[in-house]
């Protein structure tokens, strides 16, 4: 094998990988207990045509030529990806180099996936309406929830989820706008709260485990005690459904929606404090470790970089972006992986 030199281009699959990238500054090659492990170790990296695509595959479960879209995505652990196809079908990747694991996790399609309330966990949301716990590892099923309060399909299909931060607690939202919440070890519903007149499509618990912020496309995001499990206040002037929301430090809420709005607001008094637009609907928003950035995926074109501190916005731009379903972000927030309308999941790396 040739080395590769500071400069190069190259293109390779493995194992239904295929990966393309720019020019490339650093890779090395290791051999250990005489198998060969593939070390790419990328110091820095210019991404050709401006189209940042670090890896482009199908994982959904489907006949050849009949790919559907991808409903739900999670990067898992350094290397691994869960994808949630069609018909409650998914594909697991621990690790790039291995195959993938498929297998039907629902009945139908997965809404969200999440980190689960220990290490080596995921949890799974469905518009079968269960929710259901997986070891990373084994890829079984620990335990499952199951809406069994109503028999209505529009007040138990799960539309959005999220787990609280000392993973006691576990929510979940339904296209009509309920927000459940569940004991984890004891799978107990504890309320049932009718706080919406839509689809719930963002869940997010505050980091002292106090509140929960749900947020639909009616009645403003709510802000609800867990205590009590009582509607404490509204955040109010999303004019369109709200996508994701996401508790800041600073005391201060940020949403974002498909009206191509960024909003903030006072979560001790529900005050809106500043409204920012962007170009095109927001799918989800991040904060960067160093909290002085929000980071907003698109609908199509690419993202948006909210500077918190001078309160400007740049734009990234994606050509072969578009159409975005679904988003995941790794913990190190270097990489991002996208789904797509098309079936075709894609990983970029933040400029």
């Amino acid at each position: 094998m040739d080395y590769l030199k500071s400069g190069d281009s190259f293109r390779f699959t493995i194992l239904g990988f295929s990966v393309s990238m720019g020019i490339v500054h650093s890779i090395s090659f290791a051999i250990r207990t005489s198998k060969l492990h593939i070390c790419l170790l990328i110091a820095e990296m210019a991404l050709a045509c401006s189209r940042p695509a670090l890896s482009q595959i199908s994982p959904t479960m489907q006949e050849p030529g009949k790919v559907g879209s991808i409903s739900a995505i999670m990067i898992l652990g350094k290397n691994g990806v869960v994808v949630g196809g069609e018909a409650g079908a998914a594909s697991i990747w621990r690790n790039v180099t291995r195959p993938p694991v498929r297998l039907m996790m629902h009945r139908d399609h997965a809404s969200q996936f999440i980190s689960g309330p220990h290490d080596g966990e995921f949890v799974s949301f469905s518009y079968d309406s269960t929710i259901k716990i997986w070891s990373a590892n084994l890829l079984n099923c620990l335990k499952t929830i199951k809406i069994t309060d109503s028999n209505q399909v529009n007040e138990t299909c799960i539309s959005s989820g999220a787990i609280s931060p000392n993973g006691k607690l576990i929510a979940a939202g339904s296209v009509n706008g309920d927000v459940r919440v569940w004991e984890v070890t004891t799978s107990k519903l504890l309320y049932r709260l009718p706080l919406h007149k839509s689809g719930v499509m963002a869940l997010a618990f505050t980091s002292d485990n106090k509140y929960l912020l749900s947020g639909a496309g009616k009645l403003g995001n709510a802000v609800t005690q867990l205590s009590s499990g009582k509607l404490v206040r509204r955040l109010m002037g999303a004019q369109r459904a709200v996508r994701n929301i996401l508790p800041l430090p600073d005391d201060s809420v940020a949403s974002v929606g498909n009206d191509h709005v960024i909003r903030f607001w006072k979560l001790s008094t529900g005050k809106l404090i500043k409204s920012v637009t962007i170009p095109q609907g927001g799918i989800n928003i991040y904060q960067s470790l160093d909290h002085k950035r929000l980071l907003i995926p698109m609908w199509s074109q690419g993202y948006a970089v909210y500077d918190i501190k001078l309160g400007g916005v740049t734009i990234k731009n994606a050509r072969n972006w578009n159409g975005v379903t679904c988003t995941d972000i790794s913990k190190d927030m270097r990489f991002i992986a996208i789904g797509c309308i098309d079936g075709i999941l894609r990983f970029y790396e933040w400029q």
